[in-house]
């Protein structure tokens, strides 16, 4: 029997009884050739598909293996997996975390006064004192006595020291009386306090004294000194009266012309005095004066009767207090004269129609409110309203329109630039039945009332005035997104846990719009970037008085709002209101929760009108 060798990727294999028979005599294999291979006689030239059906395999070429056949190495192989290195690969805590978790207070294990902050909820209180007894302590009263009486041993220490009193004298035959004494004690060298540069040098030297403290000041050669003694009732040094230099000529003639009836006699005057003739004489009025032949008095009648003359035309304008009167009666002739040749030759009569336009119709002549509704005005502006379904850039040519906005998917309107086009409207509406949220974006750096953005919804109207860096919104009619939700039945709520109340129902047809409640997760999402008012009332069982829960608001898993807890007076329903303002942007969501303090497990109860529900109004822009 021949023996036959296959090598594949340099392993030596061998293929036994494979049916192959030499030339007798020849021995198998040998040069004679093959005689019969597999029942075949003869001159058999073997080829490679009788060596694979020998196999019962194919062989392959090392030359299309991998590298890794070869050197069996991990870092031959390609495609491999990212092996978790840190706890963060595998959405793990580290040990350290897990450590404080480990040693964590629970909820569970807080005692009530974590949560009520209460005095009364402590255990183990302490004993306070409420009588000076309490403490083994005398009376107030008894205590201003000890600290007013006095000891025996001091008043004879006291009495030792005294002299026997004499009729007739005091200490001594001198009769020092106290006012001497205090007169004594005022003459003490410590109430002079210097002299100093300036008040500032003083004052810094000495911001408080006693009574009778004095100081000069002088700031040099050419000032005076002045003197200054401490006020003590306004705590302050002041000038003392009488300490400035004499007063001057001109003081003394302001201090003389101050008294009553003592006016000042100026030289103007007395040369006035001395030109008046002798014998003259006062007349209160020019009725007992004689008038003159050449100077003759105003009367009335001369000067209406007074020519104009020297009067010109040739300079307009306004009529001001300088002008004399012949210069403000020209000017005012040559404004009559200008204004009769501008109106010359126009139009007389204003005739609706003829010589003025109306407008949609209606004439602008008459009395009283031009009525214009505003589907009227729209038509005056709005060339033809404009179709948007999808993102669009409008340009210039968009001003003056109305643009619908409908379609089922939400998309993006980006307004033309504001700039270079001052004062030019733009408007858009969204039909009913429209289920997209339209974003009306700006161009560029631009703004709209300060925002970025307005996102407008099905029935709502916005119109904006084109501002030269921007848009101002002039007009826009809300349509806000609202959800009243509540609960189809019971729901339990177990004892020091924070519980999501399950709101699964929407309250009316309309408790829900677009569906911004999620009743499969009890949440509401927010659909655009508002203020929204949030109110939510929520009543529980209590199994008996002292019971107490509350009611909490959560954005995003994150609690915003607390509302104190309610305590049951009484083993019946117990029930405490949650309202809040929230500035929420698209896609924040809200979840109301209650956690229950006191008294075990209880049930939300939806028997009860109002007692679990929860409404949620979105603001206008």
């Amino acid at each position: 029997m021949s023996r036959v060798i296959v090598v594949k990727g340099g392993a030596r294999r061998s293929v036994i009884r494979a049916g192959i028979r030499g030339i007798p005599g020849t021995g198998g294999g040998g040069s004679a050739g093959v005689s019969s291979f597999n029942s075949r006689a003869g001159a058999v030239t073997l080829v490679g598909s009788d060596v694979t059906a020998a196999l019962g395999y194919s062989p392959v070429s090392s030359s299309s293996l991998a590298a890794v056949a070869f050197s069996g190495a991990y870092s031959a192989l390609s495609g491999k997996p990212a092996i978790p290195t840190v706890p963060a690969d595998i959405g793990a805590a580290t040990a350290a975390q897990g450590a404080k978790a480990d040693t964590a207070a629970q909820v569970a294990s807080l005692a009530a006064v974590a949560f009520s902050g209460s005095y009364a909820d402590l255990i183990n209180k302490p004993f306070i004192p409420t009588a000076p007894g309490d403490i083994g302590a005398a009376t107030s009263a008894q205590g201003a006595l000890a600290d007013s009486a006095v000891q025996s041993a001091t008043l004879t220490a006291g009495l030792a020291l005294k002299v026997d009193k004499v009729s007739g004298y005091g200490l001594s035959q001198e009769n020092y009386t106290p006012a001497e004494k205090a007169k004594l004690a005022a003459l003490d060298g410590s109430l002079w306090k210097g002299e100093y540069a300036t008040l500032a040098a003083l004052q810094a030297a000495h911001p408080t004294a006693v009574p009778g403290s004095s100081a000069n000041v002088d700031a040099g050669v050419g000032d005076p000194v002045l003197r200054y003694i401490w006020d003590d009732s306004d705590d302050e040094w002041v000038a003392q009266a009488g300490s400035a230099d004499p007063i001057t000529a001109a003081q003394v003639k302001t201090l003389y012309e101050s008294n009553p009836d003592t006016n000042a006699y100026t030289d103007s005057e007395k040369t006035k005095l001395a030109g008046v003739a002798a014998n003259a004489t006062a007349n209160p009025n020019t009725d007992s004066l004689n008038e003159g032949a050449t100077n003759k008095w105003f009367t009335v009648a001369r000067v209406l009767a007074a020519a104009l003359t020297g009067l010109s035309v040739a300079t307009g304008g306004s009529v001001v207090s300088t002008d004399t009167v012949l210069q403000a009666i020209g000017k005012l002739q040559k404004q009559v004269t200008d204004l009769v040749d501008a109106v010359s030759g126009k139009q007389a009569a204003l005739v609706s129609g003829t010589n003025l336009k109306t407008l949609n119709g209606l004439s602008l002549l008459g009395a009283g409110n031009l009525a214009m509704p505003i589907g009227d005005m729209l038509s005056a502006l709005v060339s033809s309203e404009g179709s948007i379904t999808g993102n669009t850039t409008l340009t210039a040519s968009a001003f003056g329109k109305l643009h619908a906005c409908s379609g089922s998917t939400n998309y993006a309107v980006t307004l033309p630039a504001g700039t270079g086009n001052t004062g030019k409207f733009v408007g858009f509406r969204c039909p009913a039945g429209t289920t997209a949220y339209i974003t009306i974006q700006r161009a560029g750096a631009e703004t709209i009332d300060g925002d970025t953005s307005i996102v407008i919804r099905e029935k709502e109207t916005l119109m904006l005035l084109a501002s030269g860096a921007g848009f101002v919104v002039i007009q826009y009619k809300h349509n806000p997104v609202f959800a009243a939700v509540t609960r189809t039945s019971d729901q339990s709520i177990p004892l020091a846990a924070f519980t999501k109340v399950q709101l699964n129902i929407a309250e009316g047809a309309g408790g829900n719009t677009d569906g911004a409640f999620d009743l499969a997760l009890y949440r509401f999402v927010a659909k655009r970037s508002r203020i929204h008012n949030i109110k939510g009332n929520l009543s529980l069982t209590a199994t008996a008085a002292g019971d107490a829960f509350s009611p909490r608001l959560y954005v995003n898993g994150v609690q915003v709002r607390f509302c104190g807890y309610s305590t049951s007076q009484s083993a019946t329903i117990m029930g405490v209101s949650i309202s809040a303002d929230l500035q929420l942007v698209a896609g924040d969501y809200v979840e109301l929760y209650v956690y229950n303090h006191f008294g075990g497990s209880r049930a939300i109860p939806a028997g009860f009108p109002g007692t679990c529900n929860l409404s949620v109004t979105e603001g206008a822009k």
